[in-house]
Formats: structure tokens, sequence, C-alpha cells
């Protein structure tokens, strides 16, 4: 199948998609410089096409687009012969595709059905949305990840889920028990992000952790996201009494009168930095100089001292400087992520 027949294939099965055409990208790298196209920016995927040593078996892996396979570490997990990447002649053969256009919707080029499938679970997270090619590079299309797996088996071809983040290291603190802090740790902690409203989510989240441990903010991150209004400034400067007492009485948050009175107080004085300065980030930039600081193992920091002082004098609660300085580590500002980790600045 073409393009063309591509998408009159995902019409008739009643399959919705999104378009995003664009200059023809052979790589990574080529893809980076049209990301700010992609209305889904962490969903791209990157696609490998690998065969075992003896050609009896070819598999179609598709990973996060920033993320590295170790392929002796895929052949160890899902027991294979030892593989390699295949070549263009067998790519072309098997799925009628050529390098740059590798997607898995090839596998409707595969008539015998003999391509084993592999996806990478992050893609069935969130809104289980995936971009792939069409079968043509001067494209991606963006589709529900299960709509794209149920393609696949109605086709007749294996699909497998893997973990790609499995047997990394990461930092010590991090529950590998818990899929929530595993995401969190790999895409967010740690990770430079200035955007106006992460900075204020992260800073009323982070405000409820006083005297509590981050995991269990986050175990309910998403239940304060509703209750909170998905974070909006301006609504949250406007809560009343009767929001108050609706929030106090929600079981699925933190239910601290103390903390929950804060949020709308900081909020209101967020809002009030944020006409001062144009921008939180403005603000945050005046203390960092625009640079981020590598460093571990600690709690506080003369940064996170000067800032806790700032935001108290202009009337923040519970923003000490060790709430302070877990939200610059949360908002990349500070990258304290341990040598051995994967993330570690050593190995990036």
């Amino acid at each position: 199948m073409n393009k063309n027949e591509i998408y009159q294939f995902l019409d008739n099965q009643n399959i919705k998609y999104e378009i995003t055409n664009h200059q023809a990208v052979f790589n990574v790298e080529e893809v980076s410089q049209i990301k700010t196209l992609f209305p889904y920016q962490e969903r791209g995927a990157k696609n490998l096409f690998i065969c075992d040593d003896k050609k009896n078996n070819y598999y179609l892996i598709t990973i996060k687009e920033d993320k590295k396979l170790d392929l002796k570490e895929f052949q160890n997990q899902n027991k294979t012969r030892r593989l390699s990447f295949a070549s263009e002649k067998d790519l072309l053969a098997k799925l009628k595709l050529t390098p740059g256009s590798v997607t898995p919707l090839g596998l409707l080029n595969d008539k015998n059905k003999e391509v084993i499938f592999y996806i990478d679970d992050y893609f069935l997270s969130d809104n289980q949305i995936i971009g792939i090619h069409p079968n043509d590079n001067t494209a991606t299309i963006w589709l529900k990840t299960n709509d794209l797996i149920n393609i696949i088996k109605n086709h007749g071809n294996q699909v497998n889920l893997f973990s790609s983040n499995k047997h990394l290291n990461r930092c010590k603190w991090c529950n590998l028990k818990n899929p929530l802090y595993i995401k969190y740790h790999d895409e967010e902690w740690g990770r430079l992000n200035y955007n106006e409203h992460y900075l204020f989510e992260m800073l009323i989240l982070e405000s409820f952790q006083a005297g509590l441990s981050w995991e269990c903010v986050l175990n309910k991150r998403a239940s304060f996201k509703k209750a909170y209004d998905n974070f909006n400034l301006e609504k949250i400067c406007e809560y009343d009494d009767k929001k108050i007492s609706e929030l106090l009485n929600n079981q699925k948050i933190i239910r601290n009168q103390l903390k929950i009175k804060a949020s709308i107080n900081n909020a209101k004085i967020f809002k009030e930095i944020v006409k001062e300065y144009n921008s939180f980030s403005n603000y945050l930039k005046q203390f960092t100089k625009g640079k981020v600081i590598y460093e571990i193992n600690k709690t506080t920091s003369p940064l996170s001292d000067a800032i806790a002082k700032d935001l108290q004098n202009r009337g923040m609660k519970f923003v000490g400087s060790t709430i302070i300085y877990s939200y610059l580590q949360a908002i990349g500002l500070i990258n304290s992520h341990e040598p051995n980790c994967f993330l570690s600045k050593k190995t990036n």
C-alpha cells in the first residue's frame, strides 16, 4: 500500500487519524527539526527493521523516537537468536518500504505475515496516541495505539508488547514498582521545562509535598488535576469558601486545610509575579541567569534559599528552601540524576 491507499484503508475501517504533512525525513535528527509541526510532540515513533543471524525471523520494533534500543538486551529479553539490522533489500522485499519510511503500517504489505511486530508499551500510556509514517516519509499520521495494534493483528502478523526502559539504571529513589514514578523519572524530572502552565502546576503540587513524600503527591496528581480545574491559574485565583469546602471533602487529594488555602494564595501571588516579569520563567531566570545546575545529594542550596526567601517575602506559604529545591529539580533548573542513572549528565 502507498500513502493514499493507507488513508483509504483507514477511512474504510472507520479509524480516526490526523495527518501532518512535511518534508521528507530520513532520521531522528531530521524529525527533530520539524517537530514544531506535530500536534503530539512526545508521541513520535522510531521503527527498526531487524533480523536474526540466520535470516529465519524478521522483526519490526517500534519505540519512542528519542529512546535507544539495546539489541543484545532485546535479544535476551525475548529469547531470540543474535540480531542485527536487516538490509535495504530485505526491507523492500518484505515490507515494500525504503529507508526513512519504515513504519508498522508497512506490515500491511507483508503478504506472508511473517514479520513479527514489537511495540514499546510506552505508547499505551497517557492518551495512547502514536505518530507513524503512512508508508511514506513525507507525512506523519497520528492514531490510537490500540487501533494500530488491531490493524496489524487483523492482518495476521504477530504482535508483542515490550518495555524498552525495563532494564535501564535509574536514580535509587525511583520506585521501580510504581509505573507513575518511573514515567515521571524518565520523562519529566530534571528535564528543563519553562512552560508556564507546567511551572504553575508543579509549584502547587510541590507545596502539597511538605511533610510527605513526592510519590504520595504523584499518585494523586491526576485527582489534583481534576479537582483544581486542570491547574487553571485564573480559576484557582477565584476559588471561594465553597470551593475550599469541596476540596476538603475530596478524598482523592491531600485534604490539608492550610495547604489548600495556601495553594489559592500562592496562585494569586504567582499571577502577580507573572504580571511583574511577563512570565514566571523570567522571574526564575533572574536567579539562575538562564543556566541549568548539575548537582546531586543536596536538598537545599543558596539558589533555593534565595528563591524561597523571595517567595515567602511576597506572601507564599509552604515554599521553604527544601520544597523549592525539589521544585527546581522537577522543572529541570537543577539536574540531579545520579551518576549511574541512564539520564545522568555523564551519559548524555
